[in-house]
This record gives C-alpha cells, sequence and structure tokens, in this order.
C-alpha cells in the first residue's frame, strides 16, 4: 500500500461506555460517532494498562507494561524497546506530537523519542491551580499596565472584587488546552504539506481527566436540573481523600460528576469535530488513517472508587477504538471480538508491508486483522506497581489497602482479576459487564486455566515499592493532574 498520514489520537481518561457510539444513553459525542460509522469501531477494546505512562508506552510500543518497562518504579521506557514515532521517523515520515500531559507523556519518560517535533500543552489555567495562574496573570497584567509594583494578593480567606471576577467570569470558563492543541496540529499539518513525505502525528487530549473543567455551555448540555446548580461549584475532585473515606460523597455528587465528565468528553467531541473538517478542506480526509482511542477510562464511584488507579475493572480497561480509513476499513463496520490497544503498532506494519520490521519488539500485540483468526483470543493488562504514597501524605495509612499490583486476563466470555496478596477475582463478563459477582468458586477450573495463562504471558509479581520519597517538582506536576 502506498504510504499514506497517520493521525493517532488519544483520549487521556475516556472510557468507551461514555461516548454515544457506543451505546452511551447521552449524546456526548456526535462526531466521534460521524467518524465511527464511516470507518471501524471496536466494540471490546482493551486498554494494557489503567493509567497514562503504563498504557500509552503499550500503544507506543506493541508490548505490555511488563516487557517496556515504564511503570511507577522506574517511569522510563526501556533504552532497547523500539517505539513507533522511530519506526515511522526512520522511514522518512514527517512525525510530530502534541501532549497534554507534561507528567507523564514527556521527555523523561522516554516517549517523545522518533519525534522530529514533540511539544507539551498547558492550560492558562492549570487545573488545580487556576487560581494561583490567575493571580499571576492578573498581577503581571496590571504592572504592565499602570507601571506600577503594586500587587494583588488573592492568597487570602477574603473575598475582593478580584475574586469575584474570577468566580463570576472565568472560573470553568478558560479551557483551552485543546484548543491551543488544534491551532498547533493545524499550523503543522499545514507544514507538512510542503513537503512530499506522509506525516506520523499524534495528539493527547487531556480535558477529561480530572479535575473536570468543562466550558460552561457544554455543562449546561447535561444538566438541567437546577437543583445541582449549588453542587458544580462545590463538587469534590479529590479522589485520594474519597477513598482513604476522609470525603463522602452521595449519588447526587457522582451525578455531578458524570454530568461534568460528559460534557468534557462533548467538548473534546467538538475539536475532534474541528480537526475532522479541516482535514476535509485541505482534501487529506481519505488520504489520512484516522486513529480515535485512550489510554484509560475512568471510575466515577463505581466499584467505590474515583479516578482509574488501583484496580483493573472495565471501566478503567475498556476503551474506545475507532478507525477511519476507506482504503483499508470498511464503512460503518462494528468489530465485536477482544482486541488490544497495543494491535496498533503491528496493525501499521501490516498494512505498510514491511517485512523486514514484522517483528521490531516481538510485539505482545497481534495485527487487527489477524485477530479474528486466532484460536485463542485473550487479552492481557496489568498494573506493574501501585501507585506510590509519601510517607508524609495525611492519607498514608488509609490508602496502604491499595497498595497492590494487578494482573488481569479475558477472552470473550470470562475475566480473570490476580491481586499481588493472591486475591482472585473471576467475572462471567457476558452475564455481569459490570463486574459486581466474583463467581470463582463456582469456575474454579477455568479460573486455574486463566492465572496458568495470565502468569505464563506477564511472569510473577515483583517486589512491590508501596512508599516513594517524590521529589518537590514531581509533586508539583502529580498534584497538577490530581495524583496528590
Amino acid at each position: 500500500m502506498k504510504d499514506f498520514n497517520i493521525l493517532l489520537i488519544i483520549l487521556d481518561a475516556v472510557r468507551a461506555d461514555h461516548l454515544s457510539c457506543y451505546g452511551y444513553h447521552r449524546e456526548t459525542s456526535p462526531v466521534i460517532d460521524k467518524i465511527a460509522s464511516e470507518g471501524t469501531l471496536y466494540k471490546n477494546a482493551i486498554s494494557a494498562s489503567c493509567w497514562t505512562l503504563e498504557s500509552i508506552a503499550s500503544i507506543f510500543t506493541g508490548l505490555l507494561p511488563n516487557r517496556h518497562g515504564a511503570h511507577w518504579a522506574s517511569q522510563k521506557i526501556d533504552n532497547n524497546v523500539k517505539l513507533i514515532s522511530e519506526y515511522f521517523n526512520s522511514n522518512d515520515y514527517r512525525t510530530f506530537c502534541l501532549s497534554n500531559n507534561d507528567c507523564f507523556f514527556n521527555e523523561d519518560t522516554g516517549l517523545a523519542k522518533g519525534f522530529k517535533h514533540f511539544h507539551n500543552i498547558k492550560y492558562i489555567f492549570y487545573p488545580t491551580k487556576d487560581l494561583n495562574c490567575f493571580h499571576k496573570m492578573a498581577n503581571e497584567l496590571y504592572q504592565k499596565i499602570f507601571y506600577t509594583r503594586y500587587r494583588f494578593n488573592l492568597n487570602t480567606n477574603e473575598t475582593n472584587f478580584l475574586k469575584k471576577i474570577y468566580k463570576k467570569y472565568l472560573l470553568g470558563k478558560f479551557h483551552i488546552g485543546a484548543a491551543e492543541t488544534n491551532y498547533r496540529l493545524k499550523r503543522l499539518i499545514k507544514d507538512c504539506l510542503k513537503s512530499d513525505s506522509p506525516f506520523f502525528g499524534t495528539v493527547l487530549y487531556i480535558d477529561a481527566h480530572l479535575p473536570y473543567r468543562p466550558p460552561v455551555k457544554f455543562i449546561n448540555k447535561f444538566t438541567d436540573d437546577k437543583t445541582l446548580e449549588s453542587r458544580l461549584n462545590n463538587i469534590n475532585f479529590d479522589a485520594k481523600k474519597f477513598m482513604a473515606g476522609k470525603i463522602s460523597m452521595d449519588e447526587k455528587d457522582f451525578h455531578v460528576l458524570n454530568c461534568l465528565y460528559d460534557a468534557e468528553i462533548s467538548y473534546i467531541d467538538s475539536k475532534i469535530g474541528e480537526i475532522y473538517k479541516f482535514l476535509e478542506n485541505k482534501g487529506l480526509l481519505d488520504s489520512t488513517m484516522l486513529i480515535i482511542t485512550s489510554d484509560h477510562g475512568e471510575n466515577i464511584g463505581e466499584h467505590s472508587l474515583m479516578d482509574h488507579r488501583y484496580c483493573l475493572y472495565d471501566t478503567v480497561l475498556r476503551v474506545p477504538l475507532i478507525i477511519r480509513f476507506p482504503q483499508a476499513f470498511k464503512a460503518n463496520s462494528i468489530v465485536n471480538n477482544i482486541v488490544q490497544t497495543t494491535d496498533i503498532f503491528p496493525t501499521l506494519l501490516q498494512l505498510l508491508k514491511n517485512d523486514e520490521t514484522a517483528h521490531i519488539n516481538a510485539f505482545d500485540g497481534v495485527s487487527l486483522f489477524d485477530r479474528p483468526n486466532l484460536k485463542e483470543n485473550y487479552a492481557f493488562s496489568e498494573y506493574l506497581y501501585p501507585q506510590p504514597v509519601s510517607k508524609d501524605d495525611d492519607d498514608y495509612n488509609e490508602l496502604r489497602k491499595f497498595m497492590h499490583s494487578i494482573k488481569a486476563v479475558r477472552d470473550s466470555d470470562f475475566k480473570y482479576i490476580l491481586y499481588s496478596d493472591d486475591t482472585e477475582f473471576l467475572f462471567d463478563i457476558r452475564k455481569d459487564p459490570d463486574e459486581l459477582n466474583n463467581v470463582i468458586e463456582a469456575n474454579r477450573k477455568t479460573a486455574m486455566e486463566m492465572k496458568q495463562r495470565l502468569l505464563e504471558k506477564t511472569g510473577e509479581f515483583r517486589e512491590i515499592h508501596v512508599v516513594a520519597d517524590l521529589d518537590s517538582n514531581y509533586k508539583e506536576r502529580l498534584k497538577s493532574l490530581g495524583y496528590l
């Protein structure tokens, strides 16, 4: 097949079952729905992990976390592992990446390797620090206009006019992460058009990641209940405090979180619509493989959890995977069999028919075209090390109960989950897709067979590092994404 452009869009923390094309009861994703109708939608796409670094590294290498080496204990891809970006860079593609996650998707973790252009984009009002950012920007603007050294002080409990302006007119309304990403993306693609070489581009939108701060007009699409308004500005985004039992949340609180989460997805969907139109107007739509997926999903109260750490339930593992490329993927096609995000790399190599590189990393993933032909079709996922908790963390004792490594394997009928303390779960996902009933006692033989398959593929558990002494800069970056 002739060389073609590739645009890989990764939606951070977007679970499949909150997209309308996956059967969600709200219309959250009309643009993505349209793209799915013009391409192939994979109904049961499984991520290799429940958090960004491990899962994106798996997408980029076609390997499970135990083989690519990027996890909480090391946070860097092994040097001998080749990334999809390195492959395309060495094959005369113009490579670029725009990431909104500077905590894990950056040069330090090795995920930037192979990209000729790599840029991390932050919000003007950064999550959890937006008041401080507004404070700084307001002072700089005031001093520049009036040539004075006077500084506003917003870091007090008292309410002043600047705080009132911030809360009324700015909080939640400036949300330019995806907007600036699109602006830069269009410029990069325009620049690529000056060359005869095709491009391989990656975009990571982080808008659906905690804390949820969607633009107001998207909130209004999903919150017509006026009784919820008082909760919107006071809802808890601190997953750690909730899971440590320090903050209680009821059904209405999680309803509000779902509304905000859906509004974020709707916002991202609108931005994908901008890119779709741009590619169409430039005559690039049909010559560009458009891949839409996610690194992981999100818990919004399910299993008494928030965000995506400490578990391998389908709320965090079942992700969207949609591919639009008329030359190879049928329009309006739905694939029900299990696939993995590790399959993306080997699929692209098969399409390019490059036999010499067909086994770059001896992939754990399988080409999407070969998946239906497998005699035994399994999906594997890992949480190699639990997110570390610092000794000086106020919630250290309460969070210790989550300090387990986790592995999971599934086929079309059952899903088996194994914790490093030997706790086991077996779910009949045909009858129990929400994974609420552990049926391991009634299906011991199935559980043992799946456990054997899982350990053969992923190996034994490694030593767990429960406590981490994190430096101040890294702590700040983790706080910006709600991890601390």
